[in-house]
């Protein structure tokens, strides 16, 4: 059977295992009440009023974390009860109000910083809240501070109870010159639109490029298609005859132009199609970001577009990939059409 001092030394080992490094913390923190009834669960190897003891302290850090996130926050934080009286002022409310918490705490928060016009409706609000615990969203405020200056607010109230389970509205705000939020709202919009524009601008001129890379090529296949048909006839452009003219292998020249330019067809038209059908619209976030899936794949490095078969966000930098896309698909149609040749073919038969 184990010795009681040895009971009391697990106690206390176990008791520092869970506070960690807030042991020694917590006890000089602790009254001496507190630290009696440690001592006593200690001696008597009560381990589960220990726990609860542990896990008291724990919820207790946790709020201080809350506390000092709150506190170091722009915001108002107060609450007042059913008959009006402030009990809480905490946070930015001595700072946005110019009211000191005892100037505050017991008084009607109406006549403190409400506008008289306003009182009837805040007060049905605020016994509403009280009544029905049903919290209220988000809403702008005109107040004024305890020198009288006006100033804004952007609020949202709830139901609290205190420590006699008493209900409590507590409201949480942030101070906000409404004429600079719109302002600045009015400017935010003009950038977007501007550069909205910009973005239709360049999607428009993508589409030009294709149209104009689709003309050069189809223009080049029908040169060359033109060509060797004039062998096939045996007669140049001018009528003159060509003599001993390899008509089979020109007219297999022929038709391979023309299976090329249909596939300058299908690709540009297509690409034409998807520029007009892809949602465009200005994305700020990330001008090197492509909206991912399976479907195509983006080389960084290389700058080269594999595919364009899925929608994604146009901005300025994926008009110009995608515009470098159809530049090098010219290129390579160009070079598909001149190595169509007599020579060539002729060493295929062979």
């Amino acid at each position: 059977m184990k010795k009681i001092e040895d009971i009391r030394k697990e106690c206390r080992e176990w008791l520092k295992e869970r506070l960690n490094d807030e042991y020694d913390a917590i006890m000089q923190l602790s009254n001496e009440k507190v630290k009696e009834l440690l001592a006593k669960w200690v001696n008597n190897g009560d381990i589960e009023l220990l726990t609860k003891f542990v896990m008291s302290q724990r919820v207790s850090r946790e709020e201080r974390l809350k506390l000092d996130i709150l506190e170091q926050m722009d915001f108002t934080i107060w609450a007042c009860d059913k008959e009006l009286n402030i009990k809480l002022w905490e946070g930015s409310c001595p700072k946005v109000y110019q009211i000191t918490k005892d100037e505050a705490l017991g008084h009607n928060y109406l006549k403190l910083f409400v506008e008289p016009v306003e009182r009837r409706q805040s007060k049905e609000d605020t016994l509403r809240i009280i009544r029905t615990g049903t919290p209220q969203p988000f809403r702008y405020c005109d107040d004024v501070d305890g020198r009288g200056f006006p100033i804004q607010v952007i609020t949202q109230c709830c139901r609290v109870y205190d420590d006699d389970n008493e209900p409590l509205q507590a409201e949480m705000a942030v101070n906000m010159n409404y004429d600079k939020l719109v302002r600045e709202s009015k400017e935010f919009v003009r950038e977007k639109k501007r550069e909205q524009e910009e973005i239709e601008e360049a999607r428009n001129e993508l589409i030009d490029v294709i149209d104009t890379c689709r003309m050069r090529l189809i223009k080049a296949a029908d040169m060359r298609i033109n060509y060797f048909l004039s062998i096939v006839i045996g007669a140049d452009n001018d009528g003159h005859q060509i003599k001993n003219a390899p008509r089979d292998l020109a007219n297999k020249a022929a038709k391979r132009v023309i299976d090329i330019k249909s596939d300058i067809n299908n690709e540009f038209f297509g690409q034409k199609q998807k520029v007009k059908e892809t949602e465009c619209f200005c994305d700020t976030r990330n001008n090197d970001s492509f909206e991912k899936n399976d479907e195509y794949t983006f080389d960084k490095k290389s700058g080269s577009v594999h595919s364009f078969d899925c929608i994604f966000r146009h901005n300025r930098k994926n008009i110009i990939e995608w515009r470098k896309y159809i530049e090098r698909k010219e290129i390579d149609f160009l070079g598909q059409i001149s190595k169509v040749d007599l020579a060539t073919l002729a060493r295929e038969g062979d």
